[in-house]
């Protein structure tokens, strides 16, 4: 039963960070090149599936978008999650990794950064 709630709330995370990406894309390819896209991707301890998420969702907006910058969120992830992570995202965009603890400061400093 457990599994199947954390199933379920993975899938809509997911689900977010698809319409957030296919949104940011939206926005860049209207125009507006002074915007810098920032997405915010969450890894959690023993997560399984790193791979998929930034194959799925980060590549194809990096691709289309260059300058997006990618906040990992570590709440709690393990270093082989963490190394998968830094190996796949190595080429692809700029990236930091945030504790969850100060979070949101970090997501504010880094979006100040790019205005």
């Amino acid at each position: 039963m457990l599994e199947t709630k954390l199933l379920l709330l993975f899938g809509i995370c997911l689900a977010a960070v698809l319409i957030n990406g296919l949104v940011i894309v939206k926005f860049y390819k209207a125009g507006s090149r002074e915007a810098v896209p920032v997405v915010v991707v969450p890894l959690t301890k023993n997560m399984e599936t790193p791979e998929f998420i930034v194959r799925n969702c980060v590549y194809r907006i990096a691709e289309r978008c260059p300058e997006t910058i990618v906040a990992v969120v570590n709440f709690g992830a393990d270093s082989e999650t963490l190394n998968i992570f830094e190996k796949l995202m190595e080429h692809s965009c700029r990236y930091e990794i945030i504790d969850a603890e100060n979070c949101s400061e970090s997501i504010c400093k880094i979006l100040g950064d790019t205005v």
